[in-house]
């Protein structure tokens, strides 16, 4: 497994430490540090903090697997996966969003926690994308600017706080939501539950 990890405004070319890919690579990002050019063709771990940014190369090889754990602002732009991501966010105000000209390129199964008041854009998988838990000020869209790719189910374990989810699916949709979490929804719903003030719309 390769390593690279940049800290304290530190801006790295992740090509000129790997030229040619790695199978697998971590990826540590803190203090205003950035690595820009990343890419992977097994397996991509992400750790970003305290305002880190992680910018994956605008490309059509993408790993398998991605694990990205996100905390105190950071950022994660162009994501591209193809078999499993998996997407933990808390405290701050994290983004990370797909890359929008690779929108054919997804994920079979897409595993999303989040806390505070993160943002992921351009979300999509081709068989399942799981919400274990949202809470805090979320946003989670499988649209941003333009259609993604639906998959056939969507599961919203636990939809909370003032989250705002738009979401698609080709089979089923299954939602379960309180506080005040809004769900947009084009596809069929399957089996959903509401408490407080929590409302689901159809997405138009």
């Amino acid at each position: 497994m390769s390593s690279i990890s940049a800290g304290s405004n530190q801006q790295i070319n992740f090509n000129t430490q790997f030229p040619n890919c790695p199978s697998c690579v971590n990826v540590t990002v803190n203090s205003n540090g950035g690595i820009y050019n990343v890419c992977s063709t097994g397996q991509l771990n992400i750790t970003a903090n305290n305002n880190g940014q992680v910018t994956m190369q605008q490309s059509s090889v993408c790993p398998k697997l991605v694990n990205i754990t996100a905390t105190g602002n950071a950022n994660v732009y162009n994501v591209c996966v193809t078999q499993e991501l998996n997407i933990l966010a808390a405290t701050g105000n994290n983004i990370i969003s797909f890359q929008t000209q690779q929108s054919s390129i997804c994920p079979k199964i897409a595993n999303i926690s989040l806390k505070g008041n993160a943002r992921v854009y351009n979300i999509c998988a081709s068989d399942q994308l799981t919400v274990q838990s949202a809470s805090g000020n979320n946003i989670i869209s499988m649209e941003y600017k333009q259609l993604s790719l639906c998959p056939k189910v969507v599961n919203i374990l636990n939809g909370g706080g003032n989250t705002v989810f738009y979401v698609c699916a080709t089979q089923a949709i299954n939602a379960q939501l309180s506080g005040i979490a809004t769900l947009y929804y084009k596809g069929p719903l399957n089996y959903t539950s509401l408490t407080g003030l929590a409302s689901i719309n159809q997405w138009v």
